[in-house]
């Protein structure tokens, strides 16, 4: 079956992801994902890893469902030029019309004719 990729996340990753209970179920998903990411560009292990500065063999232990560091994930995701898409992980709430919807508005008092503003300062001295 192939896969229809949209950045790092496709409707069928998504839905599974939605499903996975645990951290390491989480994790096999998107090592599971980007092999085949991988695969279909046509790139081999030893190529990512080249153009990642990733081990080869910690390439092949994610790509199986093991742990791998953010660091060596944000490495892999540049060499695939899917960088970008990590902005996806954690989505901006001041882009959302609910934020603003939810914030309160900040009031403004109006101003009163002769009032205290409108009269220059004077010390306590001064007539």
């Amino acid at each position: 079956m192939v896969k229809k990729w949209y950045g790092v996340i496709f409707a069928e990753w998504f839905m599974n992801l939605k499903g996975a209970v645990t951290s390491e179920a989480i994790i096999r998903e998107i090592g599971v994902s980007l092999k085949e990411y991988r695969i279909s560009r046509k790139l081999t292990q030893k190529d990512l890893a080249d153009r990642s500065g990733v081990s080869m063999r910690s390439i092949s232990r994610f790509e199986q469902g093991g742990d791998i560091r953010f660091e060596l994930l944000i490495k892999i995701l540049r060499a695939l030029e899917l960088q970008d898409n990590l902005g996806l992980l954690i989505p901006d709430v001041t882009r959302a019309p609910s934020y603003y919807l939810n914030k309160a508005p900040q009031r403004v008092r109006k101003s009163i004719a002769g009032s205290v503003a409108d009269k220059p300062f004077k010390w306590g001295d001064e007539e």
